[in-house]
């Protein structure tokens, strides 16, 4: 059983949009969004430890992650429910930074949760995995997209957009979660939440089926946009990039930092990719199919 080796593919998602649509009395927010999944994206290598320190060893490649990984966070999860997961030596190689907006985080949890759960069993249900991580209970749940309403953890699988490439931009700053809601709030402190829950369904649901036809898109709506001011001119640079090489449409990833943009295939992707490589604005690029 000691040091045998597993390896896992941990997916990551993006944001098709984003609208914040009321915020509730407990300061959580309600929105409206359609997450795709992005599979590949990480990978993590697990394996029991012949030390009987009672300690997991959590190792991150490629990017640093201060303070406490969620996968410690889900290891913590699995125990509280009584699953007998001995102390592990777990690997993670990164290529997606904290402060993304790309719940690459999130998708090195779920690919735990499901590592546990086929070798150990458990009746351990998406919407539990809430209390791990906003991101975590969509990427645990195996949809390749979804409608997703409330805080996070309201979700109906829809047709993903099958064919697409999408190409991820990293920029050269990171927006910490918390920073970016303080941010948000006091953008739309006076004048309100652009949209209901209703209307913002609506326009979701039209931009997609735009997208299906191969429709040139532009501009997709994410309220975290407009908010984080400081950063305006940045994306605005970006995004002509992105605009130039012929992409159908292009934006904010969650609450950002990374922007996005969709191809109709990964060659062009890959042609955007190159063109892109020498912005000054962009710390990494990449392409996912």
């Amino acid at each position: 059983m000691f040091g045998q080796e597993c390896n896992l593919p941990s997916p990551a998602k993006v944001n098709i949009t984003l609208r914040i649509v009321s915020k509730r009395a407990n300061g959580y927010h309600d929105l409206v969004s359609t997450f795709i999944r992005i599979d590949g994206v990480e990978e993590i290598s697990i394996k029991f430890r012949d030390i009987c320190d009672g300690k997991d060893v959590v190792q991150t490649y490629n990017i640093r992650i201060d303070g406490e990984n969620l996968i410690n966070s889900t290891l913590s999860f699995l125990r509280k429910r009584n699953l007998p997961i001995p102390p592990l030596e777990v690997k993670v190689w990164k290529r997606i930074p904290p402060g993304s907006g790309l719940g690459g985080g999130s998708g090195n949890a779920a690919s735990i949760l499901h590592w546990a759960k086929s070798r150990w069993g458990g009746d351990v249900t998406p919407m539990e995995t809430s209390a791990i991580g906003a991101d975590v209970p969509f990427l645990f749940s195996g949809y390749r997209a979804a409608l997703v309403r409330k805080i996070g953890d309201d979700f109906t699988p829809i047709e993903s957009l099958e064919g697409y490439a999408f190409l991820f931009l990293i920029p050269n700053w990171r927006v910490p979660t918390t920073y970016a809601f303080s941010k948000l709030d006091q953008h739309y402190a006076s004048s309100g939440w652009p949209m209901d829950e209703g209307a913002a369904i609506d326009e979701t649901l039209e931009l997609l089926n735009r997208l299906k036809r191969g429709d040139r898109v532009g501009l997709l709506p994410n309220d975290f946009l407009p908010a984080l001011a400081e950063y305006s001119n940045a994306y605005e640079e970006i995004f002509r990039s992105v605009e130039n090489t012929g992409a159908l449409a292009w934006g904010l990833s969650g609450s950002g930092s990374a922007a996005f943009a969709i191809f109709k295939g990964s060659c062009e992707a890959q042609r955007s990719k190159q063109k892109l490589s020498s912005c000054r604005l962009i710390d990494r690029i990449m392409v996912f199919a």
